[in-house]
C-alpha cells in the first residue's frame, strides 16, 4: 500500500484540496483518478501520463473547460490519461469508472 508521502500534494500546480472543492465533475473525477493512480502505481506495468489540463496555466485551463462543452474528441484531449499498456488502462477503467463511478477519458499509445 502506498504511503501518504506518495500522494500528490498538488495537481497541475493547484493544491489537491482546491480541486476537490471545485463543483465541476470533470475536475473532481480527474482529481480522484489521479489519486487512484498514485495509490496504485505498484499495480501498473508502465507509466501513466496525467491529463495535460493539470499542467496548463489558468487561462489555458479556462479555454479547455469552455471547449469541453463542444463534446468533440479534440475537446477531451486535455482531460485524457495516456497509458503505455492496454492492461494498465483496462485496470484503471475497471477501478475508476466501473467501481468508483468516475467519468474519465483515457487512451493507450499505439506504435
Amino acid at each position: 500500500m502506498a504511503e501518504m508521502t506518495d500522494m500528490p500534494q498538488q495537481i497541475g500546480g493547484v493544491d489537491c484540496g482546491v480541486f476537490m472543492l471545485m463543483e465541476l465533475p470533470v475536475i473532481k473525477n480527474m482529481a480522484e483518478a489521479v489519486k487512484w493512480i498514485y495509490s496504485n502505481k505498484h499495480l501498473l506495468r508502465g507509466p501513466v501520463e496525467e491529463p495535460l489540463f493539470l499542467k496548463m496555466n489558468e487561462e489555458d485551463k479556462e479555454k479547455a473547460l469552455n471547449n469541453l462543452f463542444e463534446q468533440t474528441d479534440s475537446s477531451r484531449v486535455p482531460f485524457t490519461f495516456n497509458f503505455v499498456f492496454r492492461d494498465d488502462m483496462e485496470l484503471f477503467l475497471q477501478e475508476c469508472r466501473d467501481k468508483m463511478g468516475l467519468r474519465v477519458n483515457c487512451s493507450v499509445d499505439t506504435f
